[in-house]
């Protein structure tokens, strides 16, 4: 799994979350996430930080899910096929 490290230091809150079928998932706050900032981590530890991450925990292979604030409601929708992301970073396809 990967997050910024942001995320795991409580400076910033998950509004964004993909589940990649090659990459697995990510956790994301909506801003950039070069290789620097990024985070290697547990699904056990991501819930731990916040736990209404098991609301989606069902997400598919392919899906997305965001919300607008931490404790605002999940919308869930597919994975964009033309996301052409640089593999050199991170990038949210919403912002």
């Amino acid at each position: 799994m990967i997050t910024a490290k942001r995320i795991i230091e409580g400076k910033s809150s998950v509004l964004y979350v993909t589940h990649d079928p090659e990459e697995g998932y990510q956790f994301l706050d909506g801003g950039e996430v070069t290789d620097d900032d990024a985070a290697m981590v547990a699904l056990e530890a991501m819930v731990k930080l916040d736990p209404t991450l098991m609301e989606i925990s069902v997400l598919a292979p392919g899906w997305v899910a965001a919300r607008e604030t931490p404790d605002g409601p999940w919308t869930v929708f597919p994975m964009d096929d033309d996301d052409d992301s640089d593999d050199d970073d991170i990038d949210d396809p919403s912002a």
